[in-house]
């Protein structure tokens, strides 16, 4: 995720089973009194992010890096069968 202007202690990150959630905010460090733009090109402000996993994840071995304004979250698959097969005991 593209979080440039925003530092780790920043950031939020929360991880459950299916879904990761990164909140932050971007401080507009730049004051400008005339308005003379047609657009800006970064968002400035409170932002959120949630991104739904397609598998369950093993929260315990997350790891979160920011470099040049980008930020890395690992996580894996939780390890397993997805299926259980159950067998059948017959009682007389």
């Amino acid at each position: 995720s593209a979080v440039a202007g925003v530092n780790a202690d920043e950031l939020d990150i929360a991880i459950e089973k299916d879904m990761v959630s990164i909140r932050g905010e971007r401080l507009d460090e730049f004051k400008e009194e005339a308005k003379n733009y047609f657009c800006r090109e970064c968002y400035w402000g409170r932002f959120s992010k949630e991104i739904i996993l397609p598998a369950e994840a093993d929260t315990s071995k997350a790891e979160a890096v920011l470099k040049n304004g980008i930020l890395t979250i690992s996580i894996p698959k939780v390890s397993g069968e997805k299926t259980k097969k159950l067998n059948i005991k017959e009682i007389e």
